[in-house]
């Protein structure tokens, strides 16, 4: 009983990492976005302080960004270590892209059919809590840390 409630709490904890992935993604681009804005200001300052100031934020902003590259890295390599390769897929099309289970592609380029991927979109996501257990922590202080920048 006590492995299922673990197994089970890795699988919701592998869920939410699927559900924050295209939040993530966004964020790390606003953070980029504001971390060009701040240098560029920065650069057109006239006094001392304003540019300091600037460059304050611009520090700040760079590192949300460099935090959210590597939360996508960690969870990109996690989904990639997945096997078998129809199960790499469905995770990558169904909760990143967030395509509807009938229209996943599978291997020789063919749609899958529902069952088949909801086959597979159980093992995948069993793996892929196996793989993102490790590492969740470093993915929590990561979020922490472009949450904090923006």
């Amino acid at each position: 009983m006590q492995a299922e409630e673990i197994m089970e709490k890795k699988i919701t904890s592998a869920m939410e990492v699927c559900k924050k992935y295209n939040r993530i993604k966004a964020d790390g681009k606003k953070a980029e976005a504001v971390w060009k804005y701040n240098l560029d200001m920065a650069a057109d300052a006239k006094y001392p302080k304003e540019t300091e100031m600037y460059e304050e934020y611009a520090d700040k902003a760079l590192t949300g960004f460099k935090a959210s590259i590597k939360w996508l890295k960690i969870v990109d390599r996690a989904m990639r270590m997945v096997l078998p390769y129809e199960a790499e897929q469905v995770l990558i099309q169904h909760f990143v892209e967030g395509k509807p289970l009938k229209s996943i592609r599978g291997g020789r380029n063919q749609y899958m059919s529902r069952t088949t991927a909801t086959k597979y979109k159980k093992i995948g996501i069993q793996k892929l809590a196996d793989n993102i257990s490790s590492v969740e922590a470093d993915l929590k202080k990561l979020e922490e840390t472009l949450e904090n920048s923006l």
